[in-house]
């Protein structure tokens, strides 16, 4: 009898494991992005560990995990779970936008701007990357003629993105060039309403800058 629980009780251990650890990557990267999608990467992040943990190179659980760890400003880790993907990142356009991300965010310049030339190579017309090289000109390097160059290939690249306009439009400003600035706060007022209060004293300025 007593071998008998004994017996029971280890198969019961063994199910338990393999039912916590036989879930198939993809799966796990199913779960992960669903909490994802309701805003909760505490939950998303253990699972897309679990998912790499079992398959080192399932590039959608690294690049989602990426994501989290930037949405959750945890930029240091981000770039060490990268670390090892070199050889991916020379040809993964979507990490080396959130490599790039992190490196901006923790105010390393020149890689950032690395990355984003790396990834501008591969496809010139990247919106994501062309708005933040313009965001590291205007932020980092504090050059407002720069920036506004990237900010109006961004907005020819991604016409509906009313961020792009709305940045344009302050670097304008910036510049003293208040009549240039206000057909691009136009456009932000229209294709980005919840900047709305952020474009209208942008507007406000420019018009006061040619003393209207």
């Amino acid at each position: 009898m007593r071998a008998a629980i004994i017996i029971i009780l280890y198969l019961v251990l063994v199910t338990g494991r393999a039912g916590a650890q036989g879930n198939p990557p993809a799966d796990l990267l199913v779960q992960a992005q669903q909490y994802r999608a309701a805003g909760n990467c505490n939950k998303a992040i253990p699972l897309l560990e679990a998912s790499l943990q079992q398959n080192p190179d399932f590039t959608p659980a690294l690049l989602l995990l990426a994501q989290c760890y930037n949405a959750q400003q945890q930029y240091q880790k981000t770039l060490e779970r990268l670390q090892p993907y070199h050889t991916v990142l020379q040809v993964d356009m979507a990490l080396l936008l959130e490599r790039a991300k992190a490196f901006a965010a923790l105010g390393n310049v020149p890689d950032a701007q690395y990355d984003l030339e790396r990834l501008l190579e591969l496809q010139p017309a990247h919106a994501p990357a062309l708005t933040l090289r313009a965001d590291l000109l205007r932020q980092q390097l504090q050059n407002s003629a720069e920036a506004l160059d990237w900010y109006k290939k961004a907005i020819a690249a991604a016409p509906d993105s009313g961020y792009n306009y709305a940045w344009a439009g302050w670097c304008c400003n910036d510049l003293g060039r208040f009549a240039e600035a206000v057909p691009f706060l136009e456009q932000a007022l229209q294709k980005a309403p919840a900047l709305k209060a952020f474009v209208l004293a942008e507007w406000g300025f420019a018009l006061y800058g040619q003393g209207n």
